[in-house]
């Protein structure tokens, strides 16, 4: 599994335990790494039933499942950036990251 997919999965978790937040579908363009990650969201082991509405390609996205996402994943990786985290401890560190995120915004 992709690093970046089982990240976006974490946080989209932790959306769900912190914040109340509740998936009921993506919508996105029907690109490779998209369908990756609906089906990874969807499968066994994260039990998510997300719908996936494709749309066309190169148009902006502005939905309520997308936009929380991407700005707690970008304020954990700041969150990294800022303590100099190495490389090879990145993918470990996010969700830890990503829970202060969250707790500090709650």
């Amino acid at each position: 599994m992709d690093g970046l997919i089982q990240n976006m999965v974490l946080s989209m978790i932790i959306l769900v335990r912190r914040r109340k937040y509740s998936f009921k579908r993506l919508r996105a363009d029907g690109a490779g790494e998209n369908r990756s990650f609906i089906k990874e969201a969807n499968s066994k082991a994260w039990k998510f039933t997300m719908v996936a509405e494709w749309t066309a390609r190169v148009t902006p996205q502005a939905n309520l499942v997308e936009n929380p996402i991407y700005v707690c994943t970008m304020r954990a990786r700041t969150l990294q950036a800022e303590a100099n985290t190495p490389n090879e401890m990145k993918n470990i560190i996010f969700p830890f990251a990503n829970m202060h995120y969250s707790r500090c915004t709650s």
